[in-house]
């Protein structure tokens, strides 16, 4: 199965580990900067989210999505069964 994130990206959902909201203070705390921060530096950050980031997504390949699209969003999308594989 899987999921649009935003833009014209699509990923797997058996490769997605976490999708994490960007609201309040997930990307202002120590730990989540200095996560996005070396994802930056070995360019495994990706954003699609044109300065509207609502959530990150994190893949089994170690990168990370910021996504335009909220995570409650994404979560009702993963469910749909619009994009099965077959």
């Amino acid at each position: 199965m899987y999921l649009h994130i935003g833009t014209d990206v699509l990923l797997r959902t058996n490769d997605i580990i976490v999708i994490i909201g960007r609201k309040g203070d997930a990307d202002k705390r120590k730990i989540n900067r200095a996560f996005l921060q070396k994802k930056q530096e070995s360019a495994q950050l990706i954003n699609i989210s044109s300065n509207n980031a609502k959530s990150f997504v994190v893949t089994a390949d170690e990168k990370v999505y910021i996504s335009p699209i909220s995570p409650y969003t994404l979560k009702k999308r993963s469910k749909k069964k619009d994009f099965q594989e077959g």
